[in-house]
């Protein structure tokens, strides 16, 4: 055959095949660009916002209980000072006597205190090392 009817047939075939698949692309494109799913004019919908005013207002947190025997749980010797606790008048202090016996000092941290810790402190002399203080006070 002739190149020229050789690429007449060519550009024929692209033709055909361009016209059959335009409707799939087309339906495709539509659904890419409607706003549903983010094309042109989409408005993006935050679904994070603050609902109402009333949430911006901070809250103090209570530290109560569960915090305090979190903090004893998770305790090691690669914590970061003070590892000393008192606690209601039971003193903790964090060391190789407490990595022995742990469940019963966290036995009777839990009997020391009340449901909610009412002041929790870090005491701190001009001698002393710093410790926690929680008081039911």
């Amino acid at each position: 055959m002739d190149e020229g009817a050789d690429f007449g047939f060519e550009l024929v075939t692209l033709i055909l095949a361009l016209a059959m698949s335009l409707p799939f692309f087309m339906s495709v494109v539509a659904f890419l660009l409607s706003p549903d799913f983010g094309g042109f004019d989409s408005q993006i919908m935050e679904k994070t916002a603050i609902a109402t005013y009333g949430e911006l207002i901070p809250q103090q947190r209570v530290i109560d209980r569960d915090d305090m025997m979190l903090m004893l749980a998770v305790a090691d010797k690669y914590a970061m000072a003070p590892l000393d606790y008192t606690i209601c008048g039971y003193d903790v202090a964090i060391d190789d006597t407490y990595f022995n016996n742990r469940a019963a000092y966290l036995i009777n941290a839990f009997a020391a205190m009340d449901v909610t810790a009412k002041k929790i402190t870090l005491y701190y002399g001009p001698t002393g090392p710093r410790k926690w203080v929680i008081e039911n006070k």
